[in-house]
C-alpha cells in the first residue's frame, strides 16, 4: 500500500498544533498553574524561548505527518471516511499513548494531577484539531 500524505494539511495541522498550545499555555488560561507546578518562572521560559518555539514547531510537524500517515492507514483498512479515521486515529493514540505516558510520567515524577490533565487535555485538543484539519483537507 502507497501511503498518501497532503503537506499542505501537516503543514496547517502543525500550525494549529502550535496555536492551540499558544493559546492553551497563555498564562490566564492553564500557563501560570501549570508554570507554577514545573518550577519554572517567566523569565526562565524567556531565555531560550526561540530555541524552544523551534524544535516544538519541527515537532509539530512530526506529529502531524505521523497522524496523517496511520489516518490513511487507519481509513483503507476500515473502509471510512478519511475525517473518522483521523479523528479517531487521534483519539486512541492519544488515549494509548499521550495519556497513558503522561499519567505514568507524572506518578514517578510525583507531579500533582493538575499537571497531568493540563498536559493530557493540551494534548488531547491539539490532537484531535489536528485530526481535523488533515480528515477535512484529505489526502
Amino acid at each position: 500500500m502507497d501511503v498518501e500524505i497532503n503537506w499542505v494539511a501537516v503543514l496547517l495541522a502543525a500550525v494549529v498544533n502550535m496555536v492551540i498550545g499558544g493559546v492553551w499555555y497563555a498564562p490566564k488560561v492553564f500557563g501560570d498553574t501549570w508554570s507554577k507546578i514545573v518550577g519554572l518562572k517567566e523569565s526562565d521560559m524567556k531565555q531560550d524561548a526561540a530555541k524552544a518555539m523551534t524544535g516544538a514547531a519541527v515537532l509539530a510537524v512530526v506529529a502531524a505527518y505521523v497522524l496523517a500517515h496511520l489516518s490513511y492507514v487507519s481509513a483503507d483498512f476500515f473502509d471510512t471516511s478519511f475525517l473518522s479515521a483521523s479523528l479517531s486515529t487521534a483519539f486512541w493514540l492519544w488515549l494509548g499513548v499521550g495519556f497513558t505516558t503522561l499519567l505514568t510520567q507524572g506518578l514517578f515524577e510525583r507531579r500533582p494531577l493538575t499537571w497531568t490533565l493540563i498536559t493530557a487535555g493540551n494534548l488531547l485538543v491539539a490532537l484531535l484539531a489536528m485530526a481535523w484539519v488533515i480528515g477535512g483537507i484529505g489526502y
